[in-house]
């Protein structure tokens, strides 16, 4: 079975206090509305979350299932999770280990992410990997832009 590895590093400042930002990127409903391709997110009892993602690679559109779980938290500067789903209909596997790491800085509180994916089966066969790649940083972007726009609003509102 074919698996393809990416890695993706993005970063932003925002000018709002490092509280106000971790406070929003630990509402899993509001940064899951980042996320580019998910339509649901649901916490479960054991403090994991489902969520639905759908993710167009090249001519494929694959429907995730994943399960999301927060693996460390030192509140509130860093944040890692480890998600695992399927697509059952291109039987297609994802892993993933996301970090978001807080820091202040002069100019308001920078946001640096991290992806570290791998991915299994029909999906990861696409272009040598190339079409999964450059579609997981054209996600990353995206996700960047909709947390700093997002968080930005707020500050709008707020003003």
């Amino acid at each position: 079975m074919k698996t393809q590895t990416v890695f993706v590093e993005q970063a932003f400042v925002v000018d709002l206090p490092q509280s106000e930002v971790w406070t929003f990127l630990r509402n899993p409903q509001k940064l899951g509305a980042c996320i580019p391709g998910v339509t649901n997110v649901d916490a479960n009892a054991d403090g994991s979350f489902s969520v639905l993602v759908e993710i167009t690679l090249s001519l494929l559109t694959a429907r995730f299932e994943l399960l999301v779980k927060i693996l460390e938290e030192d509140l509130p500067s860093i944040m890692v999770a480890s998600l695992r789903g399927s697509d059952p209909k291109s039987r297609s596997v994802i892993l993933a280990r996301n970090s978001i790491g807080l820091r202040e800085t002069s100019s308001g509180t920078e946001v640096s992410f991290s992806i570290d994916a791998s991915l299994s089966g029909k999906l990861a066969a696409l272009s040598g990997g190339s079409v999964i790649k450059l579609t997981s940083r054209k996600m990353a972007r995206q996700f960047a832009e909709r947390v700093k726009q997002q968080l930005e609003e707020r500050t709008a509102h707020v003003q």
